[in-house]
């Protein structure tokens, strides 16, 4: 007979609102926005900040001309455009599930063409993703638009990740070209069959601007259009280029080797010239940086993702094979993450205590830190300041300067420990950072990306902007500018003697340290590498420099020896007095933003464009029309000439949309059957509704479910409510075989449930969640022959002996739930960390009543680069009057056990697991053609039971009973929507062991 569990029902229901493990969005405190509506966008940003939303609006709308001149064809649903103050914010944000990290700089969703951007203190940095995110924006609407039958891209990932990059920053990245040519010089270019994540970014840019140069901008767009109906992006090239593409693969890379050759041979190799003090090749590390030497000691601090996650660690330049761990980085509340590319570390005078940012959910905190302690043992909240990046204390040790953002604006800050009071230094809308104390304390340098060089490109508000070296004096109360030309030049630092600031410099294809004296301008290069240099640091005596630097796939430490002896100084020019004037807004003439006002336009319809595409039939004056329609769309478009000064209006929530899927049956025995689910959201994400309908022959048998969930506060809470229906029939046989009759058992299930969700961190929650339940049990019965059901009428001799009567039950069942989730995952399931839930149930009943305590409790031990070690005990006990039961299926259980029979009231399992790599890379040519690659294999030891109060015996005479193990093996691998896992196991009594069972499922790891 079919049991009806109680438990399952509620952690269903209530599951729907919330899963039991994950990671926490907070919502530190409600954001209120406003919106500026121009001619092709819906521009959100914070509210009372208008002066940055009129600059949004400009800046957004000549990056659409730009755009447009490159796809020549206008854009012709409003697309909205989500600013954030913050990182911070933007990490939080609602619009997508995902959990960003610090170094996703923007997205774009596809269901409504949402671009989201975060301000990080720099316009130039934040046009340069705005362009990027656009250009997907653009893309979106082309595939999605109404001159398109289908909405279709067959974009390959290197491409659909490459043009936008083309567009936003074309070749002209430093950085990014310093990627490239350390792939060169290792010999490394992938293959575009295999490129994925940050390198698809790099080398999808550089083929396309390759393409660029030899065939013309207009031939690449051609390509974009072939490669969305074309089958594949070889007959895309033929097409286009008349070309093979591993023929135009082979002349590209040839290319590359032409242009960057002269580079290899002026750029020195990283560790021929200086002595490597990490080796990410043996502990498995990505990043090695920032860095900085311990006072008075051949040791240093740097940060290092060696662990996965990022912490700080302690080495010594005399034996770097010591590295300690200091502190513990991105696992619990006092550090949920780092600003790890504009972070760094410096010490107090005492040469114990150093200080450091770091991001929590209440906002960006100054941690001061003991070395000796290995533990933090101070925290600074600066409430006023939204983010803290790199930081400097001074040689008194009694104020600490920073870079530090507010209200859309990077300015220069300095924290006064003693009085606990802050000082601005810097109060514009321009980029000011990296600050850096010298010895006497009356100076403090820093970098500004206030000056413009070169005439403006068209359709760029911020491209000639450049980053160069500054310092304030205090005793004059006066800016002093350093440097002066077109490359950036960041990260100064002063020698000893106050005379000269060492700082990065950036050439056309890398970065490297050059040195400055300020009495006559005088400079020298210190160093000529090839790789990206991401962080340096002199010590006291000025005779040895620390580097971190980007060569062979990753940053390493480097140790350079007397770094500044006979070095060639050439003439410069003097620092010069500047006035910081508050002139950004007439600089750009931001007073342009008003000729984007929003017009109401009317565009003709146009063609599908498949069609044409594929048409063999002269199709005549249609074709001629519709050129005539694109002309005229194409020219209704037109960048505007007449003033409409764009409306700023206060943002109300509307709901949209997001998913709508269903389907139809009909039967003429059961009727009709359907079953229908939609989603609607506002446009921040923060407010969901859910509905399901399910039509089951009639409305009175039909299931519905309701779903509600609000997430725009730090608490985040959801409500729902549900009609649900189920039937189960039993056949009855009699003694001579033949049918006797046929139950039916129809369960109804109506009520309400509630949850709310309280974060104490990134990684840490409480969750209380309530049903009401209503449940409704009735039987029917029919006679072999019978054509109809007797409605709540059950044979006598089956109600008799099963005991079977209809009832209600009126049920209510809080529970509490307590998550913590600070794991780091790999690409099929968790490496590291711990996930541990505790939940508490109670169900008051007018019948019976029961209560459920459950815990999950997982522990990852990531070691050896790629292996890491799965623990996980779970256990939990029923009491009270309740026919529910615990049992050991293959989810939470003993793999490779089949008992369905056995299940108990109580619960006890442990599962261990050796996660390791299997297979690097599989290619299958026949009977088709797979490539899979990062295969990881599992092997796993399980042993659990499930009992009730009436004895447990484990196993006797050497054999087990109740306790139940198993044992396995298999491979899984993750094909980008879900990870395929195969599994094989055994069990044993450790007597005899039994035939194998095989598991397959789409789930990660646990």
């Amino acid at each position: 007979m079919k049991k009806t569990w109680m438990i399952i029902l509620t952690l269903t229901c209530t599951m729907q609102l919330w899963s039991i493990f994950g990671k926490n969005k907070i919502q530190n405190k409600p954001v209120e926005w406003a919106v500026i509506k121009t001619l092709h966008y819906d521009i959100y940003y914070e509210k009372e900040n208008e002066e940055f939303g009129r600059i949004a609006a400009l800046m957004s709308e000549e990056a659409y001309y730009y755009l447009k001149s490159a796809f020549i064809r206008p854009v012709k649903k409003r697309i909205p455009i989500i600013f954030y103050s913050t990182n911070q914010n933007f990490k939080t944000t609602n619009i997508i599930p995902n959990l960003l990290s610090e170094g996703v700089g923007g997205f774009t969703e596809s269901d409504r063409n949402r671009v989201a951007i975060p301000f990080n203190g720099s316009y130039l940095d934040m046009e340069e993703t705005l362009i990027h995110e656009l250009t997907h924006a653009y893309i979106n609407d082309i595939n999605n638009g109404n001159n398109s039958l289908l909405k279709i891209n067959r974009l390959p990932f290197w491409f659909s990740e490459g043009l936008p990059e083309y567009f936003s920053i074309g070749g002209k990245s430093t950085k990014n070209n310093s990627f490239v040519l350390d792939l060169i010089y290792n010999s490394q270019i992938p293959k575009f069959d295999y490129l994925s994540g940050f390198y698809a970014y790099r080398i999808g840019e550089l083929f396309i601007s390759y393409l660029s140069e030899k065939y013309g901008q207009e031939k690449v767009l051609e390509f974009f259009y072939e490669l969305r109906y074309s089958k594949n992006q070889e007959l895309a090239v033929k097409k286009v280029f008349d070309q093979d593409f591993k023929k135009l693969q082979k002349e590209w890379r040839n290319y590359l080797k032409r242009k960057y050759s002269i580079y290899m041979q002026e750029y020195d190799v990283p560790y021929e010239v200086f002595e490597q003090l990490t080796f990410r090749d043996k502990d498995g590390s990505g990043m090695n940086s920032p860095v900085k030497f311990v006072p008075k000691t051949g040791e240093y601090l740097y940060f290092s993702d060696k662990s996965i996650h990022r912490d700080i660690w302690k080495n010594s330049i005399l034996d770097p094979q010591k590295a300690k761990r200091i502190i513990k980085g991105e696992t619990s509340a006092a550090i949920e993450e780092f600003h790890y590319e504009r972070n760094n570390l410096d010490f107090f005078p005492d040469g114990d205590r150093f200080a450091f940012a770091a991001e929590t959910s209440r906002g960006d905190v100054i941690h001061i830190a003991s070395l000796k302690k290995r533990k933090i043992i101070q925290t600074i909240n600066i409430p006023d300041i939204d983010v803290i990046y790199e930081l400097d204390v001074n040689s008194s040790g009694n104020k600490i300067a920073f870079g530090g953002q507010k209200n859309f604006a990077s300015d220069i800050f300095i924290y006064d420990l003693e009085t606990e009071k802050i000082t601005q230094i810097t109060d514009d809308k321009y980029y000011d950072g990296q600050p850096s104390w010298n010895n006497s304390e009356d100076k403090l340098a820093f970098v500004s990306e206030r000056k413009l060089y070169g005439e403006r490109v068209k359709n760029h508000l911020f491209y000639q902007l450049s980053r160069d070296i500054y310092y304030y004096d205090f005793e004059e109360k006066a800016f002093y500018q350093v440097t002066k030309e077109e490359q950036n030049n960041t990260h100064p630092i002063w020698t000893n003697d106050d005379e000269k600031i060492i700082f990065l410099h950036e050439g056309d294809i890398a970065n490297n340290l050059e040195i400055i004296k300020l009495e006559t301008g005088e400079r020298a290069s210190i160093t000529n590498t090839l790789g990206y240099i991401n962080s340096i640091d002199l010590n006291e005596s000025n005779d040895e420099l620390l580097l971190s630097i980007f060569y062979d796939r990753g940053w390493d430490i480097y140790l350079a020896s007397n770094p500044l002896k006979n070095l060639d100084y050439k003439k410069g020019e003097l620092p010069r007095l500047v006035q910081f004037e508050k002139n950004f807004y007439k600089t750009f003439k931001i007073d342009e933003y008003k000729y984007y006002g929003k017009r109401e336009r009317e565009f003709r319809k146009e063609l599908p464009e498949i069609r044409k595409n594929i048409t063999r039939f002269n199709l005549g004056n249609i074709i001629e029309q519709d050129s005539l329609d694109r002309a005229y769309n194409l020219e209704l478009d037109s960048k505007p000439i007449d003033i409409k000064i764009p409306e700023i209006s206060d943002y109300k929530s509307r709901y949209y949309l997001d998913k709508l899927w269903g389907g139809l049956a009909y039967s003429p025995s059961g009727g009709t059957f359907a079953e229908i689910y939609f989603k609607l959201s506002n446009l921040m994400g923060d407010s969901k509704i859910g509905i399901t309908l399910g039509i089951n022959g009639n409305i009175e048998n039909s299931n519905f479910r309701f779903n509600y969930m609000n997430l725009a506060r730090r608490i985040d809470y959801g409500m729902g409510g549900f009609y649900l229906n189920d039937a189960t029939v039993y056949k009855f046989i009699n003694e001579s075989g033949g049918t006797y009759g046929y139950l039916r058992e129809r369960i109804r299930n109506i009520g309400i449930m509630g949850s709310l969700q309280y974060p104490f961190s990134k990684y840490c929650r409480l969750d209380f969640d309530a049903i009401l339940n209503r449940k409704e049990i009735n039987y029917d019965w029919a006679y072999s022959g019978d054509s109809e059901w007797t409605e709540d009428f059950i044979d006598n001799n089956v109600q008799e002996q099963y005991g079977l009567e209809a009832y209600n039950e009126n049920i209510i069942s809080p529970q509490i739930t307590f998550n913590f989730d600070n794991a780091f995952y790999g690409s099929t399931g968790p490496i590291s960390g711990w996930k541990s839930a505790i939940l508490f149930n109670h169900s008051y009943s007018n019948i019976k009543n029961h209560s459920l305590f459950y815990t999950d409790i997982r522990r990852y031990f990531f070691f050896n680069k790629r292996y890491s070690i799965a623990a996980r005990f779970i256990g939990g006990t029923i009491i009270g009057e309740t026919s529910s039961r615990f049992d050991l299926d293959y989810h939470s259980g003993v793999r490779g056990f089949h008992d369905d029979e056995l299940r108990g009231r109580n619960k006890l399992v442990s599962n261990l697991e050796l996660r390791f790599p299997f297979i690097d890379r599989l290619s299958i040519a026949f009977p088709l053609p797979i490539d899979l690659g990062y295969i990881r294999g599992s092997t796993f030891l399980d042993a659990g039971t499930v009992w009730n109060k009436d004895g447990l015996m484990l196993g006797k005479q050497n054999k087990l009973e109740d306790l139940k193990i198993g044992m396995g093996f298999g491979p899984r691998v993750n094909v980008g929507y879900f990870v395929i896992k195969f599994d094989v196991a055994w069990n044993t009594d450790l007597e005899n062991f039994s035939s194998p069972s095989y598991y397959f499922s789409l789930s990660p790891d646990f």
